[in-house]
């Protein structure tokens, strides 16, 4: 490995990914937000939040195969997503090829499938949102694809096992195709405004513009509550993500 990344290093190699990806989403009509950390730094510090290590944003899942499909053409990243050999997490992933993360062994016990891997560096992670029906009979439906499709993907991940997360895959779609409803994401049983991609504004981020939702704040406090207040120390050291960073 190289030399080890400054803190400004590592926000310019993100905020340098950021405005590259989220031009490609808007390029190819994928509608987008900034989200979760990224969202929360973007409100209270007008920018990265100081010890945040990655950047965040969220899309429909009704444009997930179209997402991977744009970006696996991306020469410049690496891409990671589910429809991948070896790679078992539901969040998409557009990885940085020119560092490489040392992972907190902490945080990667329960993540490990993720982020122990040589080919991982900084990382711009996009979180598909789905939709829970409003009709009854498609929200069961609905819930019962979600139950289904997490058991195979635990399992595929458990039995590294590609045949049963490709089987998974194919019912994912069946899931992503509901397009009305609150949404929501597997990060948690929390629902938020319909509207979340519909209604969005620029916001400031660094010396950048991104797209957030209008009710940016709503969505923060259905989040994380007293978004407001600063963390403790021992929270924030459980925030950070990675070790340390190195030019490859």
């Amino acid at each position: 490995m190289g030399p080890k990344l400054s803190s400004e290093e590592i926000r310019e190699q993100l905020l340098t990914m950021a405005i590259d990806i989220t031009q490609t989403l808007d390029e190819n009509n994928i509608p987008y937000t900034l989200t979760y950390g990224t969202l929360l730094g973007a409100v209270r510090h007008a920018g990265f939040i100081p010890w945040d290590d990655d950047f965040d944003i969220g899309i429909p899942a009704t444009y997930q195969k179209k997402a991977i499909k744009v970006l696996k053409n991306s020469c410049q990243y690496h891409f990671l997503s589910l429809d991948k050999d070896n790679y078992y997490d539901w969040v998409l992933r557009v990885s940085d090829k020119s560092t490489k993360i040392v992972s907190k062994e902490t945080e990667w016990d329960v993540y490990n499938h993720t982020m122990q891997r040589d080919d991982i560096g900084l990382c711009l992670d996009i979180y598909p949102f789905y939709c829970l029906p409003d009709n009854i009979i498609k929200r069961k439906l609905h819930v019962f694809f979600s139950k289904l499709t997490s058991k195979l993907f635990r399992k595929s991940f458990a039995n590294k096992s590609n045949i049963v997360k490709k089987i998974a895959f194919t019912l994912l779609s069946l899931r992503a195709n509901s397009n009305t409803g609150k949404y929501y994401t597997d990060a948690g049983d929390i629902f938020y405004s319909r509207s979340l991609f519909s209604r969005t504004q620029m916001i400031a981020f660094e010396e950048h513009q991104f797209k957030a939702p209008a009710e940016a704040e709503k969505f923060l406090e259905s989040r994380y509550g007293d978004w407001k207040t600063l963390p403790s120390t021992e929270e924030i050291n459980k925030a950070i993500h990675y070790e340390d960073t190195y030019w490859r």
